[in-house]
C-alpha cells in the first residue's frame, strides 16, 4: 500500500470515529487535540497490523510519523500553517504553492525555508479558505471570480491568499504584528535609537508635533507608532485608524485608558456594508480626538488625512511606506492625485508642508542585524519656485546606518525646549551622543 493510500484510509477511519464521539457527546465540548492524536495512533496501529498480517512491507519510522502529522493537520483545518501561526517568533510566513514555503523571524530580515503546508496546491487553497472562515470572515469570497482575499485573523495578523489564476501557483502568506507596549526607552535599549534622539522625539510628542514614520516593510513602523502614543498623556483620547488591528492600544488599558480603535471593514458578497480607511479618517474630523494615529497610508485616505492635519488635529502620527524620507511627499502627491478628489500636486505638497512637522525614517543598520532610526527630517515648508517641500536633516545616518546629530538648525527648537527638551541637547556637539 502506498503512503498516500495509507493517509487516506487513516483519515477516513479517524473521521468516522470522531463523528461517533461528537454524536455521543451531544452539545458538549468537541474532541481535544490529544483525543485526535490517540485516534490517529490507534488507526495507524490497526492498519499497519493488517499490512504485517498480509505480508506487506511497513513504511519507515520517519514515514509513519510524517503520516500521523499529515492526518493531524488535516483535522485542524490549518494544515502546515498550524505550526507557522502557532509560533509567535515567526513574523511572516509565505507559501508559493504548497511546498515552497518561507518564514521570517522577529528581528531578522532574512527568510528561511520551512516544510510544506499542504500536500497539494488544491489542498493549500482549501486550507486558506478554512482559515479565513475560521477567522469569522464567512462573507469573504475566495474563488475564480474573486481570486484574491485578505483578512484579519483577530489578533492583527494579516492573512492573504491568491488563486493560481493570478500566477503559476497559488500564494498564501501572513504578516503578524509584534504586540507589546514599548516605550522610547525600550527602543533605546534595543539599539534602535540613541538617548539624545529619544529626548528629541519625546519632546516632539509633548510639543504636539505631527510625525510621519516612514520606512520599507518590516522595519518596525507600527512598533515605533505605538511607542510615540505611549509618550502621550493617558487622559488624551487616541483615535486609531487601521486596515488590520496592529496597534491594539486597547490591550494596554493602564497606558491607554481612552482609546477609540477604528478598523476598515470589507464589503459583503453583494458589495455592501464596507467601510474604507478614507471614510474612517473623515470620521476623525468630526470625532475631534486629542491624538490621531493612522497605520499605513496606502490610498485615497491621504486626502482626508492631510485635511485633518491642516484642520487642527495636531500632535498626530502616521506611518507610510517609503524607501527614503524625502519620498514621502512624492508618494502623498501620487496618492492624492489618484484619489477621487483629484487633488493637484501643489495643493497636496502645500497641505503636507503645513501639517507635517517631522519625518522619522526607519530601516536596518548596515549589518542588517537590527532595526534602527536612520534619519529625522524637519519640514521647513513648500516652495513654489522649486515645486518641492524643503526639509532640514536633524539626524542623519552614521557609518553604521544609525541616526546621529547633524548640527542642522532646528526651527521648532524653542517649542521643544518649552516641552521639556534637555537644554544640553541644543548645546551638544554635532555627531555626539549622550
Amino acid at each position: 500500500m502506498e503512503n498516500e493510500d495509507l493517509v487516506q484510509w487513516v483519515r477516513a477511519d479517524v473521521a468516522a470515529r470522531l463523528d461517533e464521539l461528537v454524536r455521543g457527546n451531544g452539545h458538549g465540548p468537541g474532541p481535544t487535540d490529544q483525543a485526535r492524536r490517540d485516534l490517529i495512533a490507534a488507526a495507524l496501529e490497526q492498519r499497519l497490523g493488517e499490512q504485517v498480517r498480509s505480508g506487506l512491507a511497513l513504511p519507515a519510522r520517519g514515514e509513519i510519523d510524517a503520516i500521523a502529522s499529515v492526518v493531524a493537520m488535516s483535522f485542524s483545518g490549518l494544515g502546515g500553517f498550524e505550526e507557522l501561526l502557532g509560533d509567535p517568533t515567526k513574523e511572516e510566513g509565505r507559501a508559493n504553492g504548497c511546498d515552497n514555503v518561507w518564514a521570517r523571524y522577529s528581528g531578522d530580515p532574512r527568510r528561511y525555508r520551512v516544510g510544506p503546508v499542504a500536500r497539494s496546491d488544491g489542498e493549500l487553497i482549501e486550507v486558506a479558505r478554512h482559515i479565513m472562515q475560521s477567522a469569522g470572515q464567512l462573507s469573504t469570497r475566495f474563488d475564480d471570480e474573486v481570486p484574491y482575499a485578505t483578512v484579519d485573523l483577530g489578533d492583527g495578523t494579516r492573512f492573504t491568499a491568491i488563486m493560481r489564476i493570478c500566477g503559476p501557483r497559488p500564494r498564501v502568506f501572513f504578516c503578524r504584528p509584534v504586540v507589546f507596549a514599548p516605550t522610547l526607552d525600550d527602543l533605546c535599549e534595543r539599539g534602535m535609537m540613541s538617548a539624545d534622539l529619544r529626548q528629541f522625539v519625546a519632546a516632539a510628542v509633548r510639543a504636539r508635533k505631527t510625525i510621519f514614520v516612514s520606512g520599507s516593510h518590516g522595519v518596525g513602523k507600527t512598533t515605533f507608532l505605538r511607542s510615540l502614543l505611549g509618550e502621550c498623556e493617558p487622559w488624551e483620547q487616541k483615535l486609531t485608524v487601521e486596515k488590520t488591528a496592529e496597534l491594539q492600544l486597547e490591550r494596554f488599558p493602564d497606558l491607554h485608558p481612552n482609546v477609540l480603535p477604528l478598523l476598515v471593514r470589507a464589503p459583503n458578497q453583494e458589495g455592501k456594508g464596507g467601510i474604507s480607511q478614507s471614510q474612517l479618517v473623515e470620521l476623525s474630523l468630526v470625532s475631534r480626538p486629542d491624538r490621531l494615529a493612522v497605520g499605513e497610508i496606502l490610498g485615497d485616505e491621504c486626502v482626508p488625512a492631510l485635511y485633518a492635519l491642516s484642520g487642527g488635529i495636531d500632535g498626530s502620527f502616521f506611518s507610510i511606506h517609503a524607501k527614503a524620507p524625502g519620498d514621502v511627499f512624492e508618494w502623498l502627491a501620487l496618492l492624492a492625485g489618484g484619489a477621487p478628489q483629484r487633488v493637484d500636486r501643489r495643493t497636496t505638497l502645500g497641505l503636507a508642508a503645513q501639517g507635517i512637522d517631522l519625518i522619522v525614517h526607519l530601516g536596518w543598520d548596515r549589518a542588517r542585524k537590527r532595526r534602527v532610526v536612520v534619519s529625522v527630517l524637519e519640514v521647513e515648508g513648500y516652495r513654489q519656485e522649486t515645486d518641492a517641500v524643503h526639509t532640514g536633516t536633524i539626524y542623519g545616518p552614521d557609518a553604521d546606518g544609525c541616526a546621529i546629530r547633524t548640527g542642522t538648525a532646528v526651527q521648532c527648537q524653542e517649542d521643544l525646549l518649552e516641552a521639556g527638551l534637555d537644554p544640553h541637547w541644543a548645546q551638544a556637539h554635532p555627531g555626539s551622543r549622550w
